[in-house]
């Protein structure tokens, strides 16, 4: 390995979790490999990261291109900024978790962004929201005034904080609080590797099919399984300029 494709790796096993209180922060869209998207459209996510702490910090599954001359040792020091962060993700999953000591949780800033690469001369991309565990729902959540009719497509994008396969959320989808159609939705674990924390649970609902006939959304998710903590957003897609908005709680 060179010094220009050197990587800092980050790495914790699961038996520190019963000797240190963790805390998860969840990435709700890791598109580190280019996507291809509708109208040469071209998807990717960029993961930056700055940490203010005065303890060294550990973070789980985490490679970090370093292109200086001599590369400072894992874990991360005071006063850290990393750019272009690459996440360890499950096979197939389009979001990950980070995993961090608890008590370190809040000196780690953590700057997450999707950006469509053949538009960035015209528009530089969406901000996405970085979850951390202590503000997962456990109650509905309202996702207010979602558009569904041309030029608008949305998708209704449904995170689980602790992944098990008996895990469904109700979806509700009322347009001036007239329910247009009811759902039980399933959220599926993530193809992981035994013994380790990489992913979230996640299910996704398309509300292009309500077309003109909402136009304009509510979408409740109501949680059915006992004690799930959860997160839920609705990505926004203008079909003529590919610019991406989102819904949040």
């Amino acid at each position: 390995m060179t010094r220009l494709a050197a990587a800092l790796v980050f790495v914790f096993a699961l038996p520190l979790l019963a000797q240190t209180s963790m805390e998860k922060i969840l990435l709700p869209v890791v598109v580190q490999t280019p996507v291809p998207g509708a109208l040469g459209s071209l998807w990717k996510t960029e993961l930056d990261l700055y940490y203010a702490g005065s303890q060294t910090l550990s973070i789980e599954g985490v490679d970090v291109f370093c292109p200086l001359p001599v590369c400072p040792a894992p874990p991360l020091d005071q006063r850290v900024e990393l750019r272009n962060v690459v996440v360890r993700t499950a096979g197939g999953t389009l979001s990950a978790f980070l995993v961090v000591p608890a008590s370190l949780d809040r000196d780690l800033s953590v700057h997450l962004r999707v950006f469509d690469i053949s538009r960035t001369a015209t528009n530089r991309g969406t901000d996405i929201p970085v979850i951390r565990e202590a503000e997962a729902w456990t109650t509905p959540i309202q996702l207010l005034d979602v558009p569904t009719a041309p030029p608008f497509r949305s998708l209704v994008r449904i995170y689980d904080f602790d992944p098990r396969e008996d895990h469904t959320v109700l979806i509700n989808v009322y347009k001036l609080g007239v329910l247009l159609e009811t759902r039980s939705v399933a959220l599926h674990p993530p193809a992981t590797v035994p013994n380790t924390i990489s992913s979230p649970g996640y299910a996704e609902y398309d509300l292009s099919h309500i077309g003109d006939v909402g136009t304009n959304v509510r979408v409740e998710i109501v949680p059915l399984s006992a004690g799930l903590r959860f997160w839920a957003m609705a990505s926004t897609t203008n079909n003529d300029t590919q610019h991406v908005t989102l819904t949040t709680p």
